[in-house]
Formats: C-alpha cells, structure tokens, sequence
C-alpha cells in the first residue's frame, strides 16, 4: 500500500511542525530526568567473575539544549508561516481566461 494521500509538498511542511516538537519531548523527558546510571564493568578476575561499578551520567544539559533548539525552531517555522499566509492573501486572483 503506498501512501498518497500527502502531497510531496506537504512532507517538509510535516517534517517542519514535528522535527521541533520532538526536540521539546525529547529535551522535556531529558531535563525531567536528570541523570541515569550506568553500570561500567571494572574488573575481570581469574575465575571469570566481572565486577561492575556503578556511574551516573547527567542529563540535564542536553535536555536544557534540546529544549532551547526546539522552542527557536518552533517560533521561526511559525513566523514562516505567518509570512506564507500573508503571501498567499496578498496574491492576485488570477482572472478567467475567455475561450
């Protein structure tokens, strides 16, 4: 089943509107959790017992970033649709052609 039912144009329009709303989900989930921990393996004795260390790794930051890219990313595709509606409003209607 193919899907046809989008114009080729309207797939940037789509990818406009969701690229910055996953950033702001994702930098959302990121900043909300904070850090993460990782379980880092540290040392391997001879009878085959791994020891593994426990390290947490902040998430705060990317999700401060992600955040940040997703509201400008957001206010510029809305100011650029704005401005192609403003556009499309101020075209001339094109007159009928008498055969």
């Amino acid at each position: 089943m193919r899907l046809t039912s989008l114009a080729p144009e309207s797939w940037p329009h789509l990818l406009s509107w969701l690229v910055p709303g996953l950033a702001l989900g994702c930098g959302s989930f990121l900043a909300l959790a904070n850090s993460v921990t990782v379980w880092v393996p540290s040392a391997h004795d001879a009878f085959g017992v791994d020891t593994f260390v426990a390290e947490s790794v902040v998430l705060w930051p990317a999700g401060l970033v992600l955040l940040g890219a997703g509201v400008i990313a957001l206010t510029a595709t809305s100011l650029v649709e704005s401005l192609r509606d403003d556009a499309r409003e101020s075209e001339p209607e094109p007159e009928d052609a008498v055969l």
